[in-house]
């Protein structure tokens, strides 16, 4: 098979073909924060020459690197159709057995083995009689944005359309997201936070509210959707504003 990407990072890949809205709340659940500040540091690969691929194919896809990451993740039937998306966690090292992670503690797996602070054995000796490693909540995981949740379901309805047209999902363009705030401090918070981002941000008023146009340069593929959905969503909820949308030019692929 096909080499996988050079990266320091670790790697999640995607093996299953399963609707593109489990994969992206996987994504979301990947890329969120911890109330500490705490995520996983990943790469995310979901390219179709891998579905169906087997744990021993995706590693073998590994590229020789002195720099990579010792552990590698797999996204494969059980976590797509799973609740908590169980990540398949591989072992790059010494090749013990896998166990699985689920999505919401899959960041102290990949920040704790890279940096060999924790012992393979400590989170495969944790992991439940499914082999399922989950860390003891202390307190009742935050709700998701039903925004977020609203604009992944209705993605996939856009990609049929731009798939026929002749889109190319990977080539980047400017990805614009639009909001409205009440207040002018509010949306000036907003686009300082999104401007740390790497966003360039405009403020408009209409009437009585505000209209903060963000854009940014990205790919489509399902995983950059889904995070730049949650990192922009959640910017707008937390500053009191209202989301109303993102818009992006179809790049054709080249004949």
């Amino acid at each position: 098979m096909d080499s996988l990407p050079r990266t320091s990072d670790s790697l999640l890949v995607r093996t299953a073909a399963a609707p593109a809205d489990e994969w992206m709340n996987l994504v979301v659940a990947v890329r969120t924060e911890t109330a500490d500040g705490f995520r996983a540091y990943v790469q995310f690969v979901d390219d179709a020459r891998w579905y169906g691929a087997t744990e021993d194919d995706v590693r073998s896809a590994i590229p020789d690197n002195a720099e990579g990451a010792s552990v590698l993740f797999i996204a494969d039937d059980i976590t797509l159709t799973t609740e908590g998306s169980p990540v398949l966690v591989v072992d790059l090292q010494e090749g013990r057995p896998s166990f699985r992670c689920v999505a919401a503690d899959l960041w102290a797996v990949d920040n704790n083995l890279n940096i060999a602070n924790v012992d393979w054995e400590d989170f495969a000796d944790a992991a439940d009689e499914q082999s399922v490693y989950r860390s003891a909540p202390s307190a009742p995981p935050a709700r998701p944005s039903a925004t977020v949740g609203r604009e992944i379901a209705m993605w996939p309805e856009q990609v049929a359309p731009r798939r026929e047209l002749g889109e190319d999902f990977t080539s980047p363009r400017p990805v614009e997201h639009f909001a409205y705030f009440r207040s002018r401090r509010s949306a000036d918070a907003a686009a300082d936070d999104l401007r740390s981002h790497g966003f360039t941000v405009d403020i408009h008023r209409r009437g009585l509210r505000l209209i903060l146009v963000a854009t940014r340069v990205e790919t489509l593929t399902d995983a950059s959707v889904a995070t730049f959905l949650a990192e922009v969503i959640g910017v707008v909820e937390a500053r009191k504003g209202d989301y109303d949308g993102w818009g992006a030019n179809v790049e054709v692929r080249d004949a």
